[in-house]
This record gives structure tokens, C-alpha cells and sequence, in this order.
């Protein structure tokens, strides 16, 4: 996991185990389980286990805690998106002993320990009334029913900050003092963009013990849907057409114009290719022209496939398809690029044709494996397409929270165009990306 988190509100983010138990509508659609049951973890519901993290992972916050000492400024941890600090299950108890000890010991630390079960906060944390300071207990409210259920029992906590993370646009709660006694107040907790970001410009409330958090950004609630629905293909040649530079930047470094190249790039014309190559290419057909201004090097054909499964992939297949495009544009100087969405430890890396006496054609490509890229490697990218691609990459040691914020800051922050901005928003093309791939 990356030292600093990307979610706007905290700086860093610890996971005592991943896995969880659904208990409540705001399950429905955890992000936590998708990400983990796509890294191969069976680790939700009741009767199965948990992962449990190294040795040098719990290091890391002691060096949180080291730096913010230093440093003269508190540092907050979001504790747990992969979990909950309070579900009650077979074998956690030992860790979540090991997670109030390191608490105790990291004081230069602010704890946000999110919680659907506030209830059992006071039964399984050691601190009784007498909870620490650097300590604020959080929980989710979908609407106010759950809000009367859960804010009572995060209120009655003494001595912490009560986070409200809110699951709709606007919700009117009901207040509840530090002693529990229930009292009526018109406070209105808005989603992310209309309140602000940065928690220590929030007042604690002394007469409630309530502070408003803002709802995590999570993945669209139905982007597991949009996948199954949507064609790769289709995604990444929008993606590619639409950030050509970045794409070759990104899927061919070895091959890609340098940063301060001149050069123009232009993709295929899609009726050209039709009519030349017929309809069975249409599902390959992301090629790009790159032409160098001052003629430094002869123009190249990019020929761009994507792959969601490496055992539909075949070399045969792409070498004619850059056969016809070397013979439609009259040259030799082709470029064959795979980029594999999933996993793709065996598939082919070339395609020999001969004999045992002689090689008589041999075929190469460049290889992108999304599912094998460290995404803690292109977190700080500057390139737009490498960060949207951040969900497809691997993470298993990474918190998905700080992946697709990653992405979607780099979406935000990278996209010059005013005009492709639109492609940023909640709905545009280019977030979509990001929430198909991140469910």
C-alpha cells in the first residue's frame, strides 16, 4: 500500500484484515467485496476466513506517526475500507487487540474507525468511557430510519468525534447529544462537492458529537452491470482515439514518439478499413498513423488490439491484419500491440512459421499486461490513460479507495481540453471507463 491515501478527507489508509459480513441496504454494492473477490479472495459472509496482512504492513503506520511528529502536523487514517473494525466474527479478536494497542502507540494519529455496527463499538473497544482523543468513530446512515438505529449508539462514545458518512444527496438527521438523550437538529449533511472536503475545518460539535463526512466516492453502484453489458473493445478504442499520444505513451513505450517529437497522429479511417479489410477486423480496428513533422523517422502504423481473455488472442490473426494494413499504407514500419485486460501468463509472445530446419516468418508484438502493472507504479502518473487504466492493474497490495481515486484525479487533473472535461463528469465517457473496470 502507497504511504499517503488519495481520498480527499485522510491521509492514509490501514486495513487490520479484509473482509466483511453484509448487514444493511448500503452493502448492497461494496465495493470491498467486488475488488477483493476480483483479486481472488473468498472473504465475505459470516463462515469464511479473512486475509490477514504482514508484519511490515502494521510497521507502517509507526512511520506515520514518526513523520507526523516531525513534521508538527497530525496525520488521520481511515480504519477500514476493506473491513469492519467491529464485526463481530470467529478469530478477529486477536487482531483487533494488536489494532488498539498500535492506536494507543501512534498518538500523533487520528483513527476514522468506520463502522456499520456502532452498536458493538462499546463491547469490543478496551477504552470504555474514557475513549482517546485521537480516536473518531464513524458510521454510515442510508437514510434516518438507519440514522436512528446507529447515530444513538456512535454517539454515546465519549470523548470522540462521531463521523456521518451520508449514502443519499441530502438527508435531514436527528441530533443525539454525548449522553445519548435525543434532541432534535436541523443538520444537513451534502454529498461530496458541496461540503467541504478538508475535516479539520469541520467543528467537532460539542453539544452533539457529530461531525459530517462526506460520502466515499466509491465505484458507480451499478458498474458491474455496465461491464457485463459493454464491449472492451469499443472502450478502449474510444480511450485510444481519444488520447492517441498518451495511448502509444502508455500500451508501446518502446515504440512511442518521444515527449518533445513533433508529430501528428492520426487514426484509421473507419470506413476505409471496413471496406478494405472487411467486418471481421472491426473489433481490432484501433490503428494510428504517426507522421514526424520534420521527418526524423518514416511514419509508423500502430496496430492497437485489446484482449479481455489472452485464450481468444491469436498471433495468426493479428499478423494478417497488420499484413493488410503494411499493404494499405504501402509501408513495412507496423507496430502490433496487444493489450491484455486480464491476466495472460501463457499467452503466445510470438508466431513462427517453418520448419525444424529454418524459421521462414517470424512474428512479434508488444505485450501490454494490464493485470500484471504495479498500480502503485503509475499512482502519481502524469499520463491520463495510464490512470484511468489504474483499476485494471494489479493492487492486491493496495487499497482499491486509493486506486480509483487515483484514476479519477487523474482524469480530472490531466484533461486539458475544456471540451473533453465533459468527458470527466459523473456520466461522461471517460468516468465510465473508471467505474467499469473498478466493479
Amino acid at each position: 500500500m502507497a504511504q499517503f491515501s488519495s481520498i480527499e478527507w485522510t491521509d492514509h489508509t490501514f486495513n487490520p484484515w479484509w473482509g466483511c459480513t453484509k448487514i444493511s441496504p448500503a452493502c448492497d454494492h461494496c465495493y470491498a467485496e467486488t475488488w477483493a473477490r476480483r483479486l481472488g479472495f473468498d472473504i465475505w459472509t459470516r463462515g469464511k476466513p479473512r486475509r490477514f496482512l504482514s508484519d511490515a504492513y502494521w510497521r507502517q503506520p509507526r512511520r506515520w506517526n514518526d513523520d507526523a511528529a516531525s513534521n508538527g502536523r497530525r496525520a488521520r487514517v481511515f480504519c477500514a475500507s476493506m473491513a469492519d473494525v467491529f464485526e463481530w466474527h470467529r478469530g478477529l479478536q486477536p487482531w483487533r487487540q494488536r489494532l488498539w494497542h498500535l492506536i494507543d502507540e501512534t498518538p500523533n494519529l487520528d483513527w476514522l474507525l468506520l463502522t456499520k455496527r456502532p452498536h458493538l463499538a462499546e463491547r469490543l473497544a478496551p477504552w470504555d468511557d474514557a475513549w482517546p482523543d485521537n480516536v473518531w468513530l464513524g458510521t454510515t446512515v442510508e437514510d434516518q430510519r438507519w440514522a436512528d438505529k446507529r447515530l444513538p449508539k456512535g454517539a454515546c462514545q465519549g470523548g470522540t468525534a462521531v463521523l456521518v458518512g451520508v449514502r443519499q444527496t441530502t438527508v435531514e438527521l436527528n441530533g443525539v447529544d454525548n449522553s445519548g438523550a435525543a434532541r432534535r437538529c436541523s443538520r444537513r449533511v451534502t454529498r461530496l462537492g458541496e461540503f467541504p472536503t478538508d475535516l479539520s475545518a469541520i467543528t467537532r460539535s460539542a453539544a452533539y458529537g457529530i461531525c459530517p463526512m462526506l460520502e466515499l466516492p466509491t465505484p458507480h453502484a451499478e458498474s458491474q452491470h455496465m461491464a457485463d453489458a459493454v464491449s472492451h473493445d469499443q472502450n478502449f478504442k474510444n480511450l485510444i482515439v481519444d488520447y492517441p499520444r498518451e495511448s502509444l505513451a502508455f500500451f508501446a513505450p518502446e515504440e512511442a514518439p518521444a515527449p518533445d517529437d513533433d508529430v501528428r497522429i492520426v487514426p484509421a479511417r473507419q470506413e476505409q478499413l471496413t471496406d478494405r479489410l472487411g467486418d471481421r477486423y472491426r473489433a481490432l480496428d484501433a490503428p494510428l498513423l504517426v507522421e514526424w513533422a520534420d521527418g526524423r523517422r518514416d511514419a509508423v502504423v500502430f496496430a492497437l488490439e485489446e484482449e479481455s481473455d489472452w485464450r481468444r488472442f491469436s498471433p495468426r490473426r493479428l499478423a494478417r491484419y497488420c499484413l493488410d494494413l503494411a499493404d494499405m499504407y504501402d509501408t513495412n514500419r507496423v507496430v502490433p500491440v496487444t493489450i491484455f485486460l486480464r491476466a495472460a501468463e501463457r499467452a503466445p509472445t510470438s508466431l513462427v512459421l517453418g520448419t525444424e530446419r529454418c524459421p521462414y516468418l517470424v512474428f512479434k508484438y508488444v505485450g501490454c499486461k494490464l493485470a500484471e502493472m504495479p498500480a502503485e507504479r503509475w499512482l502519481g502518473s502524469s499520463n491520463l490513460v495510464a490512470r484511468v487504466n489504474l483499476p485494471n492493474m494489479q493492487s492486491a497490495a493496495h487499497d482499491p479507495l486509493d486506486v480509483y481515486h487515483g484514476a479519477v484525479r487523474g482524469l480530472l487533473a490531466l484533461e486539458p481540453d475544456k471540451a473533453k472535461q465533459a468527458k470527466a463528469r459523473p456520466g461522461g465517457r471517460d468516468l465510465k471507463f473508471i467505474d467499469i473496470y473498478a466493479g
